[in-house]
């Protein structure tokens, strides 16, 4: 069920962020070679750090696109904010983890390591970051995944579908701390 592929793409999670934002939107591949890859969206946003950190360990059932899930339902995921808690899912006949919480600084950043999605299954190294840095007029969102493996993946071909997932995905999570809607204004989905 979880596909590499979002229902908008990078440009337009960037400019629905920003525009919900008020401020710069960026999404980048930062590096990326056939061995590994580091992604990062970087988000000001008129939200508290605080509020942002709880929607994110707190709701992300409420946000999380229902495409980047195994049950299709995301209101089954759930992250457990303490070193070795869970980025999980319920299933109908299990459970999924998506990645394994090492770092919390409540209020200001999560850490996780793990493959998301179909990553999962090719035995990477990945750590995956979000930050909340308050700002004048509000905070500043950073996602940031770095992901390793074996350089036959060709993972450098992986950097742009991810980096999309995940602009998609602080975008959708900057939307509901915003609007109270997961969907931004103009998500064809």
């Amino acid at each position: 069920m979880i596909a590499l592929r979002p229902s908008i793409g990078l440009a337009a999670a960037v400019a629905v962020a920003g525009a919900l934002a008020g401020g710069p939107a960026r999404a980048d591949v930062a590096a990326a070679a056939p061995d590994g890859f580091v992604v990062q969206s970087v988000f000001e946003v008129e939200a508290s750090a605080p509020q942002l950190y709880q929607a994110l360990v707190g709701s992300v059932g409420s946000w999380w696109h229902p495409d980047h899930t195994f049950s299709g339902d995301p209101s089954r995921m759930s992250i457990e904010p303490k070193a070795n808690g869970c980025f999980c899912e319920r299933l109908d006949a299990g459970s999924a983890r998506h990645m394994t919480v090492i770092y919390v600084d409540a209020g200001r950043l999560v850490r996780m390591v793990g493959g998301l999605g179909p990553l999962q299954d090719e035995a990477v190294a990945g750590s995956m970051s979000w930050s909340f840095e308050p700002i004048d007029e509000g905070a500043r969102v950073i996602v940031t995944y770095k992901v390793s493996g074996n350089s036959g993946l060709g993972l450098d071909q992986w950097a742009p579908a991810v980096d999309q997932v995940l602009a998609q995905a602080a975008g959708r999570l900057i939307a509901f701390v915003t609007t109270g809607s997961p969907e931004p204004q103009g998500d064809p989905a």
